[in-house]
């Protein structure tokens, strides 16, 4: 084929274009990441856990009345609604799921960049979302349909607002945060407090800004607030539950000093260039930057420190104001470093050393990755997609919430405590067509739990056995009901 004069020039131009096209870092960052987590969703079986059922089930009792999933009133509603509005869309397919959580992992990576440049410079921002990027509760956690990470976006967000000073926006998505995790009800008085500060010499401004921040607050909130108000006869009650959850002693840490430091600990294991924010602190008298995110870091991992129930995943909320501390520690300790004869040397030496460290907990961590089977479990298709396919209609009694993510059917859950499972059992078992058993979700710790799950238990086998499959160290049971005949004073 023969190529004409003015084709020759117009691909000359066009290679000398992209020549000089310059890639700015934070889009390899997120480039690199887009990368290995297509990867990973297109190679690996998303098996469904635990509290990712609980928050599809949410999303369809909730675009379905009541008539398929289940519901916790313990649980946010941020992320439920929009996985039910993906649902009742047609759009049901896990795959989805997980598009929608790459996008806030993808987002909030970008957001920490953002922050992190317009706080403290480009070099800072960059550095930041890369440990943020890294740092592998999140990274494996972007690949889990979880609260976490879609109240961490929105966090970010009223950060970003308020730096900006757009307070009405920052106080919409502090609210919309807290819908996603209730222990967000933590940022609308920090960033009072921030603006405390900002305008202590300025009551007036302070008194506008206040304002705007509350209802933005407010107009986000209102709706989940009466909701729960004409639902429960009390607003608070989710979140009184769910503060009462937090003192589930399943995932208690029994030493004191443990307990204390369980976040900060169990991070620089994590990622250990998380060590490199004990720097910064060598700045917090000069920087108001640096002050404003040790007392935003602070505040969460003083509260997350009082409550019982610690799980890392937890730390995701507040791991972007320990990534920009890093970053800027970092930084500066590589300006320093520089000063002396050969610092590139000593600089790259003490990264490779501290990477070194991290090495064994990063592997084991990245090793999570293999929860995530290449092919579908037997267990999915004999156990979990047992009802799919069914009549809607049917309820069914269950102490695991999975089967819930693959069928559309109605859930009752029995396995919030050994005592609420008795009374919930005996309620609807006449009214219940199926029960699902698993033993896992009855841990027993005080005097009389041992007996209790006995007399459960037996209740439970009196019915009809359907499947029994047993997988991942616990025995799974379907029963079909067999209906007892009230009597006459029943």
């Amino acid at each position: 084929m023969v190529i004409s004069d003015d084709l020759k020039q117009q691909l000359f131009s066009l290679a000398e274009k992209i020549k000089h096209i310059r890639l700015k870092p934070i889009y390899l960052v997120l480039l690199v990441f887009l990368a290995v987590r297509a990867v990973h969703i297109f190679t690996k079986f998303h098996f469904i856990l635990w509290d990712e059922a609980v928050y599809i089930g949410i999303g369809k009792f909730l675009f379905s009345s009541g008539s398929v999933g289940l519901f916790e009133v313990i649980r946010p509603l941020g992320l439920p609604v929009i996985l039910g509005f993906l649902w009742f869309l047609g759009l049901k397919h896990i795959f989805v799921y997980d598009l929608i959580m790459l996008a806030f992992s993808l987002g909030s990576i970008y957001l920490v960049y953002v922050i992190g440049k317009r706080m403290f410079g480009v070099t800072e921002g960059v550095v930041a979302s890369v440990i943020f990027a890294i740092t592998p509760v999140f990274f494996y956690n972007s690949m889990r349909i979880l609260t976490e990470i879609p109240s961490t976006f929105f966090l970010l967000l009223a950060i970003y607002f308020l730096i900006r000073n757009r307070v009405f926006q920052s106080g919409l998505s502090a609210g919309i945060a807290f819908m996603f995790k209730f222990t967000n009800i933590l940022l609308f008085p920090a960033i009072v407090i921030i603006l405390l500060f900002k305008y202590l010499k300025k009551r007036e401004m302070f008194s506008r800004k206040f304002m705007l921040v509350l209802a933005g607050f407010l107009i986000a909130v209102s709706p989940y607030v009466i909701l729960n108000q004409v639902s429960y006869g009390n607003f608070l009650e989710p979140i009184i539950l769910a503060s009462l959850h937090g003192n589930n002693p399943v995932h208690a840490v029994h030493d004191p000093l443990l307990n204390t430091f369980y976040y900060p600990i169990n991070l620089f294991w994590d990622n250990m260039l998380l060590a490199f924010s004990l720097f910064s602190l060598l700045y917090l008298v000069k920087s108001r930057n640096v002050r404003m995110f040790v007392f935003l870091a602070t505040v969460y991992m003083f509260v997350f420190a009082m409550i019982t129930n610690k799980q890392l995943r937890f730390a995701i909320t507040f791991l972007p104001f320990l990534s920009l501390l890093a970053s800027v520690g970092m930084v500066k300790a590589s300006r320093f470093v520089m000063r002396f004869r050969r610092g590139e040397i000593i600089y790259v030496f003490m990264i490779i050393v501290v990477l070194l460290f991290s090495w064994n907990s990063l592997y084991k961590d990245y090793h999570k990755f293999h929860s995530f089977p290449s092919e579908r479990p037997a267990i999915v298709g004999e156990h979990y997609e047992y009802f799919k396919g069914m009549d809607t209609n049917i309820t069914i009694l269950t102490s695991d919430p999975v089967p819930v993510a693959y069928s559309d059917i109605r859930m009752i859950p029995y396995y919030s405590n050994i005592i609420d499972a008795h009374i919930i059992y005996d309620r609807y078992v006449n009214r219940s067509d199926y029960v699902v058993f698993s033993g896992n979700p009855f841990p027993c710790f005080g005097y009389g739990c041992e007996l209790l799950k006995e007399e459960l238990f037996a209740k439970i086998f009196e019915n009809n056995e359907l499947v029994s499959e047993s997988a991942y160290g616990e025995t799974k049971y379907i029963f079909r009901v067999v209906k007892k005949t009230e009597t006459a004073g029943g």
